[in-house]
C-alpha cells in the first residue's frame, strides 16, 4: 500500500480543513515548526485505517478539537496494486465509514471497515480505537519512538517469517525444534541453575560431600595435632634448660653498667660544646646588626644630600609653570568675550529668525484655510448630486431579488405550462376549401381549414349535419395540472405587480437602470470622500464648516498677535525668512573661528593647571620627605656616633675569634658518633635481658598447655572413627558423580542444539543481514548485527561486541530506523509494499551521522515509499526528495 494524500478537519489541533496532497512512491518531507500538527498527521492515519469509525474509546475521543468539540474528519486516498482508493471516517459525532472504489463502487459502515482491511492485507483492526499491533507499529513511527527498541508483535513476525521462508525455506525445525532445548534445559535445571550452580537433591548431596571430607580432614588434623604436640613439648623443655643458664645474664649486666659510665662523661662534654657555640652565634648577630646600623646611617646622608638637589629643582620649574599659566589665561579671557558677543548677535538673530517662520506657518495654514473653503463648496455640489441619484434610484422597485423572485415565477409557470403541453392530446384538422364552415369546437367555430389545437379537458366537436364528436385526452390528474398552471400564472402576475413591471423584460430593465442609479450615486460619494477627505476625520461636511470657521477665528487672532496690518502672503513671509536666516548664518563662522581658538586655549590652560598641581604637589612632598630625613639622621647621630660604632665592633670581633679557638678544642676532643654507638648498644643488651625473660615465660606457659593437651588426646579413639567417615565419603562420592556426569549429558546436548538453531537462524536471518549490510557498513564500516529469531535487535559486532541497549541513543535510534527500512525493502521486493513513517526521527544524530542517515534514506526511497514528517526545515532540506505542504482547501 502507497499513500497519496491526506486531509482532516476538526482534528485535535486542526480546527479547520487542512491536507496534503502530491505524495509520490519516494522520499517525502512534510516540514514545519513545533506545535504545527505534523504528529496529529501520522494520527489521522493510524485513526483511518486501524480504528473503526463506531469506536466509543478514549483515544478515539481524543481525536476531537478540544476548543469546537466538533466531529473528527479523516480522508485518505491510498495505492493497492496501482489502483487507487479513498477512505473517509468521521468520528464520535455522526460517524460514518465510506470506502470507494476506483470502479465506483462505494462502501459504507462496517462493510467499508471490512473492505479496507481486506485491501491493506496486514492484520484487522484492533477494534478498540487504538492502534493496530501489527506490521504498522514497525513502519509509522511515532515522535519520541524512533531510538526505541523494535518490538515485533505477533502477528508482524508471523508476516515477516513468511517473507522469509519465501526467500530460505523452513530452517528453524519449527514447533517441536524450538521445545528440545526446552525439555532438555528443564531437566538440566532440576540439578543445576543456568550459571551451572548445584540447587535441589544434587546441591544437598554435594554439601553432604562437603561435611563429611571436613569431618575427615578435622580428625586427621586431629591426629596429627596429637603428634605434633609430642614433638614440640621435647623441644620447648629443651630450650627452657638453654635459658635457665644465669652466668649469661651477669655477664650482660656488667657490660651494660660500664657503657652507662661511659655516656655519662661523653654528654658533659656535649654540653660545654653546645654553650661555647651559643656565644659565639650571639657575638656575630651583634657584629652583623653593628655593620647593617653602619651601612643604614651612610645610606640615609646620601638620602639628605639628593632630596636637597630634587628640592632646589623643583622649586624652579613650579615658578615656570605659574608664569605659564597667567600668559595663557589672559589670552583666554580675549577669545571668551569675542565668543559671548557673537552669540548674543546670533541670539538676536534667531530669535527674528522664529518670527519670520511663525508669520510663514500663518501664510501657509491661511492659504490650506482658503484652498478648504473651496473643497466643502465643490463637495456640497457633489452631495446634492449624489442625493438625487439615491431619490431616483430608491422610486425604482425592482431589486436582484425581486429579478430573481419574477425570474422563478416564470420558471414555474413555462414548466407547467410544457407539463400540460407534455400531457395534451392534440386535434388537427385539415379540410377541404369551405369544409369548416358551422364546425364548431366547444362552441367556439374554428375560422380556417387548416387548424391545430392541444386539450387536456374533454371537449366537443360539433360538425353541422353530421353530429358531435367527443374526445377525452387520456390525463389522469387534469384538474391538478389546470391548477398548477393558474397557481403560476397568478404568482407570476403578482411578483411582476410587486416590482411595479409589466413584463420580464421590462423588471430587468428597470433592475438594470437602478443598479446604474446606486453605481452613479456611490460614485459621487467616492469623489466627495477624494475632494473633502476631512470628512472622514470629522464625521460630515456641517463639522468641516464649523473647523473652518474655528480656525478662520484662531489665524485671524494669530495675526494681531504677530502685529501685522494684514494677513500675510506665502512668497512675501518666505522672502523675509530666507533674508533673516542668512544672518546668523554670516555670523557662525567667525563664532565657529573664535570658538575653535577658545577650546584651544582652553585645552592648554588646563593642561597646565594640571601640571603645576603636579609640580606643587611634587614640590611638597619633597620638602615634607627632606625634613623627615633630616629629622631621622640627627636622631640618629644623637644615640651614637660613627666611631662608637667602630670600637664596639672591633672588640666583638676579638672576642668571636677567641671563643672559636676555644670551640676547635673541644669539638677535637668529642665524637658525636661514639656516643650513638654506646646508645645503640645499651639498647640492645637491655632488649637481649628482656627477650631471655620474656622467652623463660612464654617457654613454661607452652609446656603446661602442651602437657593438658596431649592428656585430652589420649584414649579417644580418633584412628577408627577416621576410617568410618571415609566409607561415607565414598558412597555419597559415588551418587554426586553419577549427577555430575547426567549434567554434563544435558549440557552436551544443549550446546550441540543451540548450535545447530544458530546455524538454522543464521541462514534464516540471511536476507535481512544481506539487505541491512549496505546500509550498516556506511555508518559503521565492517560491522554486523546479530538478531534473534523473533526479530528483535540483540547486539552490534565491531572491534568487540556491544549489547544494543548499552549503545549511545543516536547509534541505537539510526540502527531502529535501518532495520525498518530493510523489512519494507524485503517487503517491497516480494510486491507487499509498505510505506514508512517518520516523525521527527535522527534527533540524536551528530552531522556526519546525519548526512550518511540522509544518503541512506534517500537510497532506500528507490525501493520503499517514505515519509518524513520534521520540525527541523533547514537541516532536512539536505535530505532532497518532494517537499510537501499543508494545504487549506474549502472543505473535505
Amino acid at each position: 500500500m502507497k499513500i497519496r494524500s491526506i486531509a482532516v478537519k476538526e482534528l485535535m489541533k486542526f480546527d479547520a480543513p487542512v491536507q496534503i496532497v502530491g505524495i509520490d512512491d519516494r522520499l517525502n518531507i512534510i516540514s514545519g515548526p513545533n506545535e504545527m500538527g505534523k504528529s496529529t498527521i501520522l494520527s489521522a492515519l493510524r485513526a483511518a485505517f486501524f480504528s473503526r469509525y463506531s469506536s466509543v474509546a478514549k483515544d478515539i475521543k481524543k481525536l476531537q478539537n478540544s476548543q469546537n468539540l466538533g466531529t473528527p474528519v479523516v480522508k485518505v486516498e491510498f495505492e493497492v496494486n496501482s489502483d487507487r482508493y479513498q477512505i473517509r471516517k468521521q468520528f464520535v459525532k455522526k460517524r460514518l465509514a465510506e470506502l470507494r472504489f476506483p470502479d465506483g463502487r462505494i462502501f459504507r459502515g462496517d462493510a467499508a471497515e471490512d473492505e479496507l482491511q481486506r485491501l491493506i492485507g496486514f492484520g484487522d483492526s484492533d477494534g478498540g480505537g487504538g492502534q493496530s499491533a501489527d506490521m504498522w507499529n514497525l513502519f509509522w513511527v511515532e515522535q519520541g519512538k524512533s531510538f526505541t527498541p523494535i518490538s515485533v508483535s505477533d502477528k508482524a513476525r508471523s508476516s515477516l517469517h513468511a517473507a522469509l521462508e519465501s526467500e530460505v525455506g523452513t530452517v528453524l525445525g519449527g514447533r517441536r525444534g524450538r521445545e528440545l532445548p526446552k525439555i532438555f534445559s528443564d531437566q538440566r535445571n532440576r540439578y543445576v541453575t543456568a550459571t551451572g550452580r548445584e540447587r535441589g537433591d544434587f546441591k544437598k548431596l554435594g554439601e553432604k560431600v562437603d561435611v563429611i571430607r571436613e569431618a575427615v580432614t578435622s580428625l586427621e588434623m586431629r591426629r596429627e595435632t596429637l603428634s605434633n604436640s609430642l614433638d614440640r613439648l621435647e623441644q620447648c623443655q629443651k630450650g627452657l634448660k638453654r635459658l635457665e643458664d644465669e652466668g649469661i645474664d651477669q655477664q650482660i649486666l656488667q657490660e651494660l653498667e660500664d657503657l652507662r659510665s661511659k655516656e655519662e662523661e661523653i654528654l658533659k662534654l656535649d654540653l660545654t660544646i653546645k654553650a661555647v657555640k651559643s656565644n659565639l652565634d650571639r657575638i656575630t648577630g651583634e657584629i652583623s646588626a653593628l655593620d647593617k646600623e653602619v651601612r643604614t646611617r651612610r645610606e640615609l646622608e646620601e638620602e639628605v644630600k639628593q632630596a636637597n638637589r630634587s628640592q632646589s629643582n623643583t622649586s624652579e620649574y613650579l615658578e615656570s609653570c605659574k608664569e605659564k599659566k597667567s600668559a595663557i589665561q589672559t589670552k583666554r579671557d580675549e577669545h571668551l568675550f569675542e565668543v559671548n558677543r557673537l552669540n548674543s548677535q546670533i541670539a538676536d538673530a534667531e530669535k527674528n529668525v522664529r518670527k519670520a517662520e511663525e508669520v510663514l506657518d500663518l501664510a501657509k495654514e491661511l492659504s490650506e484655510l482658503t484652498n478648504l473653503k473651496s473643497r466643502i463648496r465643490q463637495t456640497q455640489e457633489l452631495i446634492r448630486e449624489s442625493r438625487e441619484l439615491s431619490a431616483e434610484a430608491k422610486i425604482i422597485l425592482v431589486t436582484d431579488d425581486k429579478i430573481d423572485q419574477i425570474q422563478n415565477a416564470k420558471s414555474k409557470l413555462d414548466v407547467t405550462k410544457a407539463t400540460i403541453k407534455a400531457s395534451a392530446t392534440r386535434i388537427s384538422f385539415e379540410l377541404k376549401s369551405g369544409g369548416a364552415n358551422g364546425i364548431t369546437v366547444d362552441g367556439n367555430s374554428i375560422d380556417s381549414e387548416t387548424y391545430e389545437f392541444e386539450t387536456i379537458s374533454q371537449i366537443g366537436i360539433d360538425i353541422p349535419e353530421r353530429g358531435l364528436i367527443s374526445v377525452t385526452p387520456a390525463v389522469q390528474d387534469e384538474s391538478q395540472l389546470l391548477e398548477n398552471e393558474r397557481a403560476a400564472v397568478a404568482e407570476y402576475e403578482e411578483a411582476l405587480r410587486s416590482a411595479n413591471a409589466k413584463s420580464f423584460e421590462e423588471a430587468k430593465n428597470l433592475g438594470s437602470k437602478r443598479k446604474m442609479l446606486l453605481q452613479n450615486s456611490v460614485e459621487k460619494d467616492r469623489e466627495v470622500r477624494n475632494c473633502l477627505p476631512e470628512i472622514d476625520q470629522f464625521g460630515n461636511i456641517e463639522a468641516v464648516q464649523e473647523f473652518v470657521e474655528l480656525q478662520h477665528n484662531i489665524l485671524n487672532e494669530s495675526v494681531k498677535s504677530l502685529n501685522l496690518s494684514e494677513p500675510p502672503q506665502v512668497s512675501t513671509a518666505q522672502v523675509k525668512l530666507d533674508n533673516m536666516k542668512s544672518i546668523p548664518e554670516r555670523l557662525r563662522p567667525e563664532l565657529e573661528r573664535h570658538q575653535h581658538e577658545l577650546d584651544q586655549i582652553e585645552s592648554r590652560l588646563t593642561d597646565a593647571k594640571v601640571e603645576l598641581a603636579r609640580i606643587q604637589e611634587k614640590h611638597d612632598n619633597s620638602e615634607e620627605r627632606l625634613n623627615k630625613l633630616k629629622i631621622r639622621l640627627t636622631i640618629l647621630n644623637q644615640s651614637k656616633s660613627m666611631a662608637d660604632l667602630k670600637e664596639e665592633k672591633r672588640q666583638l670581633t676579638t672576642e668571636r675569634n677567641q671563643l672559636s679557638r676555644e670551640l676547635d678544642i673541644l669539638e677535637k676532643n668529642f665524637s658525636g658518633s661514639s656516643i650513638d654507638m654506646i646508645r645503640a648498644r645499651i639498647g640492645r643488651l637491655e632488649e637481649q635481658l628482656s627477650n631471655r625473660e620474656s622467652s623463660r615465660w612464654q617457654l613454661r606457659e607452652e609446656i603446661s598447655r602442651l602437657i593438658g593437651h596431649i592428656e585430652s588426646f589420649e584414649g579417644a579413639g580418633i584412628d577408627e572413627e577416621i576410617e568410618q567417615k571415609y566409607r561415607e565419603l565414598h558412597a555419597a562420592q559415588s551418587e554426586y558423580r553419577r549427577i555430575e556426569q547426567e549434567v554434563a549429558i544435558l549440557d552436551l546436548l544443549i550446546k550441540t542444539l543451540n548450535n545447530a538453531e544458530m546455524e538454522a537462524k543464521e541462514k534464516f536471518l540471511s536476507p535481512i543481514v544481506t539487505r541491512i549490510k549496505p546500509y550498516l557498513d556506511r555508518l559503521f564500516p565492517d560491522a554486523e548485527l546479530v538478531m534473534d529469531e523473533d526479530l528483535e535487535i540483540v547486539e552490534i559486532k565491531r572491534k568487540f561486541d556491544e549489547s544494543f541497549g548499552n549503545l549511545s541513543m543516536g547509534t541505537q535510534e539510526q540502527i531502529a530506523v535501518l532495520v525498518r527500512l530493510t523489512f519494507a525493502t524485503m517487503l517491497a521486493e516480494q510486491g507487499r509494499p509498505a510505506t514508512v513513517i517518520l516523525d521527527d526521527a535522527l534527533v540524536f544524530s551528530d552531522e556526519e551521522r546525519m548526512k550518511t542517515m540522509f544518503d541512506i534514506l534517500f537510497d532506500a526511497s528507490r525501493t520503499v515509499q517514505i515519509i518524513v514528517l520534521t520540525c527541523r526545515k533547514s537541516l532536512f532540506e539536505g535530505l532532497g526528495g518532494n517537499i510537501l505542504s499543508v494545504e487549506c482547501p474549502a472543505d473535505i
